[in-house]
């Protein structure tokens, strides 16, 4: 299922979405086995049409969906979504590395993801969400601003969404929140 599409600099187009395995990857790709139920995948179209620069998984033990795509200026992907995965393959060094709702269906955690320009490794990928479950937490658009600085909006449904402690809204405020975060 593909959920979103990017220009890449030098004319290529960059797809994201989801899939149930089977899916085409590259050689040398960043993640070239299934991770479980599904996963998240990346694409990188040539300019002409005429084959693919890479082609790559995403995604852990569980279900892995892409929500959100931006492609920097040096041509490197940025995805955010959300997982079900306690083994979503969080990079080392990460934000937070461990999924505290990954233990039931119920729960998810949001991602963020940036995979090199050649899409032969993943620069960094991390969890973000709370520990309280159920809950359901997923980033649903990411963009990349002229500094670099990444921005992600989505939903949380925990308590305990990690936010700073000065956030116009710090607190859940029950229910499901709109989340904003800048890594």
């Amino acid at each position: 299922y593909g959920h979103r599409v990017a220009p890449a600099p030098g004319g290529d187009i960059i797809v994201t979405g989801f899939t149930h395995g089977s899916f085409p990857v590259t050689a040398g790709a960043a993640q070239t086995l299934f991770g479980g139920l599904g996963d998240a995948f990346v694409v990188r179209v040539k300019a002409a049409g005429d084959g693919l620069g890479y082609s790559t998984y995403l995604g852990g033990n569980s279900w892995d969906g892409a929500g959100g795509l931006a492609v920097d200026a040096l041509g490197q992907v940025i995805l955010s979504g959300d997982t079900h995965s306690a083994t979503f393959p969080a990079t080392p060094g990460a934000w937070d590395r461990t999924c505290s709702n990954c233990s039931t269906n119920d729960s998810t955690d949001g991602y963020i993801a940036k995979l090199s320009a050649a899409g032969n490794r993943w620069i960094f990928a991390t969890y973000v969400g709370g520990a309280a479950a159920p809950a359901s937490e997923s980033l649903r658009r990411i963009a990349v601003d002229t500094d670099g600085s990444i921005w992600a909006v989505g939903m949380s449904g925990g308590a305990d969404f990690p936010t700073t402690s000065d956030a116009a809204q710090p607190q859940s405020g029950g229910g499901g929140d709109a989340v904003i975060v800048r890594l």
